[in-house]
């Protein structure tokens, strides 16, 4: 009997470390997997952290694109406006010339030239050549 104690009591030590072995490797599996997954975390977090920077960047640029167009809308409206003020000033330029049967001259001094309308220069009797 003593020696069947002593085969069932390598067989029980024998079991207990195929146990213990097992276990550890089991363990070493579960700790490599918690270890992959904190490492993909911390990637997540950096990905979303250079997100959140990628978007303040985008609301930025999207927030000066919008102040832009505004402004570039402004001075289109300003620019139309000074349009139909043009084109309303040179119609009454126009009429007013025609109804009052007037010439006109102007005296660049920069350049030196004068300019006499037909119109004044029928009045003036000048010929076109003369000017």
């Amino acid at each position: 009997m003593g020696q069947s104690q002593y085969q069932i009591g390598q067989q029980y030590l024998l079991g207990s470390l195929l146990f213990i072995c097992i276990l550890l490797l089991f363990i070493l599996v579960l700790l490599r997997n918690v270890i992959q997954r904190k490492k993909a975390e911390r990637e997540v977090e950096e990905a979303k952290d250079h997100l959140q920077g990628s978007y303040q960047e985008l609301a930025a640029t999207h927030a000066q694109l919008l102040a832009s167009e505004q402004e570039l809308h402004r001075q289109f409206l300003e620019l139309q406006t000074n349009r139909e003020a043009l084109r309303l000033s040179r119609e009454r330029y126009r009429l007013a010339m025609e109804g009052s049967e007037g010439g006109i001259w102007d005296w660049d001094f920069g350049e030196k030239k004068i300019f006499i309308s037909t119109r004044g220069r029928n009045m003036i009797d000048l010929s076109h050549t003369q000017t």
